[in-house]
């Protein structure tokens, strides 16, 4: 008799899930799909021991966002403990779960700082190598305090 063997595959909108993440540069990167409830998402131990040991720095992308972790450990400082039963039910998967969208909002502001800060020092630039009436025409017309 012969049997057919079918590789299966996980797909989620039509692209197959990845379950390990992409390391680049020193930065290991997550594209997690699944949350385990609401914006809750969880990193399996292995990966956080690798993360450790080469010193990698976490970016955790999801549908909420981005969000980055200078450490492994700023991950699990803020995360908890949650054994999940797989593939061998005497011996469970480790993984370290929190809710990422507080983080993902903290990034965001923090860009938007950045982003502002980085303006502000190309416009003081530009100013400091112009006359002083056409500087306040332009802070004027920019909407700057003069």
């Amino acid at each position: 008799m012969f049997v057919a063997k079918v590789q299966t595959v996980a797909v989620i909108n039509e692209k197959p899930m990845k379950y390990e993440p992409i390391v680049k540069n020193n930065v290991m990167i997550f594209e997690l799909e699944k949350p385990v409830y609401g914006s809750h998402f969880g990193i399996w131990d292995k990966w956080l021991r690798q993360a450790k040991e080469h010193n990698y720095k976490l970016v955790v992308i999801t549908k909420f966002g981005t969000a980055t972790y200078p450490t492994y450990r700023e991950w699990v400082i803020g995360s908890r403990k949650e054994p999940r039963y797989y593939k061998n039910p005497d011996v469970p998967m480790i993984y370290y779960g929190r809710d990422v969208l507080p983080d993902i909002k903290a990034r965001e502001l923090r860009k938007k700082a950045e982003k502002k800060m980085t303006e502000n020092v190309g416009q003081n630039t530009i100013l400091a190598g112009m006359a002083q009436e056409d500087r306040a025409k332009l802070r004027a017309k920019l909407g700057l305090r003069p």
